[in-house]
Formats: structure tokens, sequence, C-alpha cells
């Protein structure tokens, strides 16, 4: 069940990341950016699903982002996400609760990904 007090506080981990990629700064910063960049269009297509109800495109753009944030420690969305596809699967009823901070938790890991990475 979705709780919104165990959600992480944490946007992105860099030491974490680090330490995820072998200690290889480059490839680590390089799939920061891929993600950063991917952010925006995975946004727009949730707030669609959201907005439509769409429980079938809900599930195929959470389970793609959550591939992609299996590579970048993102504590927070990697939490939200996760939350989201396993509401999609058994409780779909809570989808509501979770889908506001979905939003906001994209723009702010895009933000954080665009000022670490300039």
């Amino acid at each position: 069940m979705f709780n919104r007090a165990h959600i992480p506080e944490t946007h992105y981990d860099w030491q974490a990341s680090l330490r995820l990629m072998g200690n290889k700064e480059a490839v680590t910063e390089e799939l920061a950016l891929l993600l950063r960049d991917m952010l925006p269009e995975f946004g727009s297509q949730l707030q669609t699903a959201f907005e439509k109800n769409d429980l079938f495109n809900i599930q195929i753009v959470a389970h793609k982002l959550h591939g992609g944030l299996c590579y970048v420690v993102t504590p927070r969305l990697k939490y939200l996400i996760s939350q989201l596809e396993t509401a999609c699967k058994q409780r779909p009823e809570e989808i509501s609760f979770i889908s506001p901070y979905i939003g906001s938790s994209i723009d702010a890991l895009h933000a954080t990904l665009t000022k670490t990475f300039k």
C-alpha cells in the first residue's frame, strides 16, 4: 500500500551511481545525461496517460522508465515508479494517490541532473 511517508527525499545519488558503474565517472555521467534527456518525454507520456485514465499506457511508460532508473541511482523517482507499477498490477485505485508525486519528482530530478552536469 502506498504511503507518502516512505517516499525518499533524495533525487539523485552520484556516489551510489558511481559505485554501481564500477567507479567509471564517464559512464556514470553519460547514463545520467541520457536519463535526464529522456525525462521530459516520460513525464509527458505519463501525464497524458494519467489524464486519460489509461492504465495500459501508464503501465508501459512506468515500466520503461523503471528500466532506465536501474542504471542511475534515483531513490525518490525509482520508489515512486515502483509503487506505480505495483498499483497498476495490483491496486489500480492507488494510482490517483501516487500520480501527483510523479510529475514533480521527474521535474526535480531533471533539474538536479541539469545542475549537476552543466
